[in-house]
């Protein structure tokens, strides 16, 4: 299974790609609604494991503030997805009724419990509010000395030997012939969580025949790079998938062209991977050191940026407590009986649009 987020909590706020669920195809979205603690990442991970049996490769989109639970599904190559469509990421129907339904989980709670613990509710969420707010302020400072490290870094950069590089990975497209724009689709391979930064590059790359990793310590040529990149493959026509920074969501930092099984991707401060047999590309060579004025302070400025990040994360560990103690005003008042009829009921409206040829054989 595949792993993957539509949104993170970056510096810039909350950023959300989850419009990017069915690119390029849609065929059927069911968006669910309801309360913390109602059971809704419980109810996909379920009918995801009844279309795994089946044979199907799905994408997992994992929460971005706790990644042990699921905002969504995707039955790959088949246009079909579940997702979460409440806060932060809320998503209401395109065309309802013939491609996207609402899944209403608000139809098998007990108002008059729930709502016995209004006070409670409504002070809990107004601290997780505020407490995410603190949360973006953090991750706009450390963005801040991020950039500051970059564009210090950049002063030494050997610009010539950056464009051999890009020449040498647009080779890789020379033999497509050259077509109108092909699609791109935007997600997040990583973010911060209340145990700390994770990522999903394992089940991302290592899929994939041919990965080039960019070694680019001081984050400053990488990105741009993987931009040259991104235009060359799709003036080939070609779909890419397009991951950004969680930190920096303006920033590429991997790209995946699943119908040449072929990627690429960045390595530093933030996530590390290199899968096996990955052809590393060592962008730190281009950078003269000598040239880069107050090391020292930059290295006291990174550590910095490291402590403001432990404490975002720490912030976050501390929301989802307080989530969890949230969700205990609604579990005890749902109809779960009921919810397990309409799994059932989900999963045939599924396997009714589910394309038998698309199986893999075993």
């Amino acid at each position: 299974m595949k792993n993957v987020l539509l949104g993170a909590n970056t510096a810039h706020g909350f950023v959300s790609y989850y419009d990017q669920i069915l690119v390029p195809k849609a065929k059927y979205l069911g968006i669910i609604k309801g309360g913390p603690g109602t059971g809704k990442s419980t109810f996909m991970r379920k009918i995801g494991e009844k279309i795994k049996n089946e044979g199907f490769a799905l994408e997992l989109l994992r929460c971005s503030s706790d990644q042990d639970s699921l905002d969504g599904i995707v039955v790959l190559d088949q246009g079909i997805a579940l997702v979460d469509g409440t806060r932060p990421h809320i998503m209401e129907p395109r065309y309802p009724g013939c491609q996207d339904e609402i899944i209403n989980f608000g139809e098998f709670w007990d108002r008059r419990g729930i709502c016995a613990h209004i006070k409670d509710i409504v002070s809990l969420s107004g601290e997780i509010s505020e407490r995410y707010g603190r949360v973006y302020r953090l991750l706009a400072a450390a963005n801040q000395l991020s950039l500051d490290w970059s564009a210090s870094h950049a002063q030494g950069l050997n610009t010539k030997g950056i464009n051999e590089v890009v020449q040498r990975l647009a080779a890789l497209f020379s033999s497509l012939p050259v077509e109108e724009d092909g699609k791109e689709r935007h997600l997040f391979a990583s973010s911060l969580s209340p145990k700390g930064t994770l990522h999903y590059l394992e089940s991302i790359l290592s899929p994939l025949e041919r990965v080039f990793v960019l070694k680019d310590t001081y984050s400053c040529c990488a990105h741009k790079i993987l931009e040259r990149v991104l235009l060359e493959a799709k003036s080939r026509g070609l779909f890419v998938e397009v991951y950004h920074c969680a930190l920096e969501p303006e920033r590429i930092e991997h790209l995946v062209i699943e119908e040449l099984s072929l990627g690429f991707s960045i390595t530093c401060a933030h996530h590390i991977y290199t899968p096996e047999e990955a052809e590393v590309v060592d962008l730190d060579r281009f950078v003269d050191l000598g040239q880069v004025k107050e090391t020292s302070f930059l290295n006291s400025q990174k550590e910095t940026e490291r402590q403001i990040m432990a404490w975002a994360g720490s912030e976050l560990a501390t929301i989802k407590t307080l989530h969890d103690e949230l969700e205990g005003f609604y579990f005890p008042y749902m109809d779960f009986e009921g919810t397990d009829k309409l799994l059932e009921r989900t999963v045939e409206r599924i396997f009714e649009l589910l394309e038998p040829s698309e199986v893999p054989v075993p």
